[in-house]
């Protein structure tokens, strides 16, 4: 009840209704946020493969110039004697005159530098913590790296970082030293293997973000798109909803006053019943006591004066009067028990068959029979009087259906239960009927037997099966001819 009532408030209130649109928006912001950072992470790696392949590019060059000893170029101005190199055989002059210098892998590394920072604004810088050459100091972010390299974390770095008004990648790889480095470095004790220092990569990021910036525009022109159409869905959707509440609303209200106004026919007509009830109690017996009262008035004071043929006739008016009456008193109780508000209580069963007991003493007299009653159990929410009138017909029934000169054996006792119903069960030697008319039995008016066999007006097992339908139960029955006949009630602990 608490979800329609939450879906009824959500669909009345407008505000709401945006709820789903503002959970898609939510959930598209999300998504469009994580393909952003992927592709910013993407261009991240992007540019580290591509400072990757400069310094392997600078590192692969450094090791063939050292695999040949260095080489020789003409002096110039762009091309002086490098001072720190102290190695035989630095500067040679050729047999035409021409003076050449050497150039070793660090004096090639920052010549190439120089024409890369030129042409395409990329800087690369060699650099050490204890440097020969003054110009390979590190600045302080490359100093930073040099100690996490001495550290032990050796695994190159790549930083975007802000320098002025523009945004730079840099990056820097530990540089070891080789074999062939000890050809001029042979006098500072390098040992093969050892961190000597590091290369830097300095380039702009905005070029590398530019190649990817087509991609996020798509991205989230595609998210925009998705959400405007899945948006639109979400609210034709939301809308047929509503419109088929509304639709659905109208129809309960329609439904709840047409049962409304059923309910007030039903109750007229139970009043109505109950008024034709009281009018068959009073009004229609009355006549039938007068006629019975003056039927046996005439019997008493006037019998001599009638000759055999009209007592006859009187005795068969008072019979069928009375019988009439007994059919009236029927249609009363059933009247009752179909109409009737039940009265609902805790009943005690054994305390109920006792009374039954005592209500039958004298037909047990009568009759000679002789009655059983095991124990019992006690039902919640049951019609006391509706079922003192069950156990009363059945047990009245069981005694007046029997062969002549049977001595009548009833045995009330309890059958197959469970935690949520019981069954009592009430077995006789009387008669018995064939099964064939188990349909018929519990119809009003239906009798198996003629009024000169059995009296009675066929109402008593039409008024126990109401009885116990009144009560959510089942009454079922069980006979043969001449072996009696087994009746079980099953009712609810809890009606």
């Amino acid at each position: 009840m608490s979800d329609n009532n939450t879906l009824q408030k959500y669909l009345a209130r407008r505000c709401l209704r945006f709820l789903p649109l503002a959970l898609l928006a939510l959930i598209i912001a999300a998504s469009a946020a994580f393909n952003y950072w992927n592709i910013h992470a993407h261009a991240l790696g992007m540019a580290r493969h591509y400072a990757e392949g400069i310094i392997r590019l600078i590192i692969d060059s450094r090791s063939w110039n050292a695999e040949h000893g260095g080489l020789y170029g003409p002096v110039s101005e762009k091309n002086r004697p490098n001072p720190y190199l102290q190695v035989p055989n630095r500067d040679l002059t050729t047999s035409e005159g021409l003076r050449l210098t050497m150039i070793n892998p660090a004096y090639m590394t920052r010549q190439i530098g120089e024409i890369t920072r030129r042409q395409t604004g990329l800087i690369t810088h060699l650099t050490s913590s204890e440097p020969l050459n003054p110009l390979n100091a590190p600045d302080p972010w490359e100093e930073q790296v040099l100690e996490r390299f001495a550290a032990g974390d050796q695994q190159a770095l790549l930083e975007l970082r802000r320098e002025g008004e523009e945004e730079v990648f840099r990056y820097m790889a530990p540089l070891w030293v080789e074999e062939s480095c000890l050809t001029c470095h042979a006098k500072e004790n390098y040992q093969v293997g050892e961190l000597r220092g590091g290369i830097s990569v300095t380039f702009p990021a905005a070029p590398h973000f530019e190649l990817y910036l087509p991609q996020k525009k798509m991205m989230l022109w595609g998210h925009l798109l998705g959400f405007l159409a899945m948006g639109g869905l979400l609210t034709v959707l939301l809308n047929h909803l509503r419109r088929q509440w509304l639709a659905m609303e109208t129809m309960l209200a329609e439904q709840e006053n047409t049962i409304a106004r059923r309910t007030r026919n039903l109750e007229r007509s139970n009043k109505e019943l109950r008024d034709f009830a009281y009018i068959a109690s009073h009004d229609l017996q009355e006549p039938l006591r007068t006629i019975v009262s003056f039927g046996d008035r005439l019997m008493l004071k006037h019998a001599d004066q009638l000759d055999e043929k009209a007592r006859d006739y009187l005795e068969r008016m008072q019979s069928a009067a009375i019988r009439m009456r007994h059919l009236i008193e029927d249609l009363l109780n059933y009247s009752r028990v179909t109409s009737k508000e039940q009265k609902n209580e805790r009943v005690d069963l054994n305390l109920v068959l006792k009374e039954v007991r005592e209500d039958l003493g004298r037909s047990l007299k009568e009759r000679g029979g002789r009655l059983e009653i095991g124990e019992l159990a006690t039902i919640n929410n049951a019609d006391r009087s509706q079922l003192h009138r069950l156990f009363l017909n059945l047990i009245g029934n069981a005694l007046k259906f029997q062969a002549e000169g049977v001595q009548p054996l009833v045995r009330v006792g309890m059958g197959a239960s469970d935690d949520h119903r019981l069954a009592i069960v009430i077995e006789d030697n009387g008669i018995g009927f064939d099964e064939k008319y188990l349909d018929r039995i519990f119809r009003p008016f239906q009798r198996l037997h003629g009024r000169g066999q059995y009296q009675g007006t066929g109402m008593g097992l039409a008024i126990c099966k109401k009885i116990v339908e009144n009560h959510h139960g089942e009454l079922q029955a069980r006979s043969r001819p001449g072996s009696g006949t087994t009746f079980t009630v099953i009712l609810p602990l809890s009606s």
